[in-house]
């Protein structure tokens, strides 16, 4: 049957239509939509707000100073966007200037355009200072990638004041009780070649003012820097606060930069360590001495006999010298260690009960031989060992030392337990462990298979003439 020929154009036009949007669909064409934005440029007036500006202006300049500022930021917000920075101890976005700042740290300035507008759109940089700057980088050292001009205006007055000042304190934040720690001053001075005068380290406590150090300080030039270093001794726990002080000097035109008081968090950082025998043994005394030779520890030394259990939670480690005993079990003690999570070292010997000492722990388990003479065995280091590192000196010299008394008996580490040294019985190498570390019972716990450390010690001071490797070991594994 005939179409009319009006259907069929219109057939013709639809499908062209259809067939043109699936095309466009497909071919996915790329739009292009261009906006443009226009960003007028940002003028940067930054302002020196230190109080020598203020002392420098009169009523009548302050005013006329503040009134032609106002005019300059209203004609140039008709075409740009105007930021008012003021700088002087800190760098601040500001409505108003305020001239209360004790110091100008001009660095600082520099350092805060640099940061906070690097990639933005600066048309210029307008600096208003009386350029006496007291503290932070020289401005002149500080890069500064702005492309932007930089235009300075001197306010106040810009002539050079006779002037001695503290420019910086460093100093740790953080001491431990008994240390000593070292501080720098940087001093400056201007137009006072040839004077003397001293700087004072005090320490500053409730209604106590200490004198520390005393140093003579001589300029010899004009304008003058120097770093004075001196080193203070951590006495006392908590926050501590001590002052550094220059004598004045006559015609300086403030001396409220010559006072610097800072603040350092003495910690007492001890550890607490009690030291319990089954019996008097000339090892105590080298535990002691090897532990209170590192000025971090407090060592109580006592007999079995002495100690209650409701006292060990007042101790950060336990070393047990032959214990447990068969005449001391220590159980009460043992028990309260594991429940209280107390690391412990055990000391084995001649005097120890192996079977009891085998269940205190579960890194070294020592079969007894019966009553067989004890053996001396010399430290064979283990390669294997990674829980901490020694010292080159002391792995050449240790296993030379005279032997521990190690009880007989069949040796066997557990996997959980990391061996540090093996036993060398007469000049056999034995896979017995002589000293193990680890964790039993999720205590971190050490074993000594052997007593006689104070023959290591008589042994260090021969050959070396001093103690140290001997202490070494012992602080390492504590």
């Amino acid at each position: 049957m005939d179409q009319p020929a009006w259907l069929l154009y219109l057939m013709a036009f639809i499908r062209g239509t259809v067939v043109t949007i699936l095309c466009s669909l497909l071919l996915a064409p790329l739009l292009k939509f261009i906006q443009t934005r226009t960003e007028p440029p940002i003028i940067i007036f930054a302002q020196d707000q230190s109080t020598s500006v203020k002392a420098a202006f009169s009523k009548t300049d302050s005013t006329a100073w503040a009134t032609s500022v106002q005019a300059l930021y209203a004609k140039l917000s008709e075409n740009y966007t105007v930021h008012r920075l003021g700088f002087g101890e800190e760098v601040e976005t500001v409505d108003q200037w305020v001239y209360n700042d004790q110091a100008s740290d001009m660095g600082q300035l520099m350092t805060y355009l640099q940061e906070q507008y690097r990639g933005q759109n600066v048309g210029a940089v307008v600096l208003a200072s009386d350029g006496a700057i007291n503290r932070g980088r020289n401005p002149l050292y500080v890069p500064l990638d702005q492309k932007a001009p930089l235009y300075t205006v001197a306010i106040g007055d810009t002539i050079r004041k006779t002037d001695l000042q503290i420019r910086e304190v460093y100093h740790n934040s953080i001491a431990y009780l008994g240390d000593r720690f070292t501080i720098q001053v940087d001093l400056a001075a201007v137009r006072l070649g040839g004077a003397s005068t001293s700087l004072e380290i005090r320490h500053i406590g409730d209604n106590q003012n200490t004198l520390l150090e005393k140093i003579p300080v001589s300029i010899n030039a004009d304008p003058w820097f120097e770093t004075k270093e001196a080193t203070i001794e951590a006495s006392q726990s908590g926050v501590q606060r001590y002052r550094v002080q220059l004598s004045q000097v006559r015609n300086e035109v403030t001396y409220v930069n010559n006072v610097r008081d800072f603040f350092v968090e003495v910690i007492d950082g001890r550890l607490k360590v009690l030291v319990i025998a089954n019996s008097p043994h000339p090892d105590l005394a080298v535990w002691r001495n090897a532990l209170l030779s590192q000025k971090n520890y407090e060592v109580d030394v006592r007999m079995i006999t002495e100690v209650n259990a409701t006292q060990l939670k007042d101790y950060d480690l336990v070393i047990l010298h032959q214990l447990p005993s068969t005449r001391n079990p220590a159980q009460n003690i043992l028990s309260e260690l594991t429940k209280q999570g107390i690391p412990k070292i055990f000391v084995a010997g001649y005097q120890t009960d192996l079977n009891v000492f085998n269940q205190a722990q579960n890194l070294l388990t020592v079969q007894a031989g019966g009553n067989r003479t004890p053996n001396d065995v010399t430290m064979l280091l283990s390669s294997s060992f990674n829980l901490f590192n020694l010292s080159d000196d002391l792995k050449n010299k240790i296993q030379g030392f005279s032997p521990l008394v190690s009880p007989y008996g069949e040796y066997v580490a557990s996997g959980s337990a990391q061996v540090m040294a093996y036993q060398r019985i007469g000049r056999v190498d034995t896979q017995y462990p002589l000293i193990v570390m680890g964790e039993a019972n999720d205590v971190r716990t050490c074993i000594i298979a052997g007593e006689g450390m104070w023959k290591w010690q008589l042994s260090d001071q021969l050959q070396n003439g001093s103690k140290e490797i001997t202490y070494e070991l012992l602080g390492q594994l504590c």
